[in-house]
């Protein structure tokens, strides 16, 4: 996914430090002294997260209980199993 994007969409390892939102949209404010506007930010920061710090305040991780397994295969790899419309979801 990470490729089929414009580069200049994209600002992976820059060290989130502030992300928030505006009447116009979105920001992000990196370690680095660089910032980006966008419709919307996605954090995918992991459990020490800076964008969720900003979001929700600084408060430590808590285990919720759901665990969530995400792959990717190909279909023709998996067709042949009936419930497999159930079991997946497809973005």
């Amino acid at each position: 996914l990470f490729e089929r994007l414009p580069a200049e969409r994209v600002h992976a390892r820059k060290g989130c430090i502030e992300a928030g939102s505006t009447a116009e949209g979105a920001f992000v404010k990196f370690a680095d002294g660089a910032s980006a506007e966008a419709d919307f930010i996605v954090g995918a920061d992991g459990i020490h997260s800076a964008v969720r710090d900003s979001v929700f305040g600084k408060t430590p991780p808590h285990f919720t209980g759901c665990v969530c397994w995400r792959g990717m295969v190909p279909w023709e790899a998996v067709k042949h199993i009936p419930q497999m419309n159930e079991l997946g979801s497809w973005w």
